[in-house]
């Protein structure tokens, strides 16, 4: 089995500090997207006339298993 780079998410050509502005970068979007998606799934669901606490407790669940 070969060995990692140093530099592992990127090859060892690639310098650090740009390497950690790229991840930076990705990271980003997808971190504002779920702050966004949180925050207007209460508006919704109130179109969808269920209760609210189900799809709660099955995102935080969503959450939690991959934290585990």
């Amino acid at each position: 089995m070969p060995s990692c780079p140093k530099n592992y998410p990127f090859y060892n050509w690639v310098p650090k500090p740009l390497g950690i502005l790229i991840l930076l970068l990705l990271f980003i979007p997808i971190l504002t997207a779920s702050g966004v998606y949180t925050v207007n799934s209460g508006e919704m669901l109130s179109g969808l006339g269920i209760q609210s606490e189900h799809s709660y407790f099955c995102r935080n669940g969503g959450f939690l298993s991959v934290l585990l």
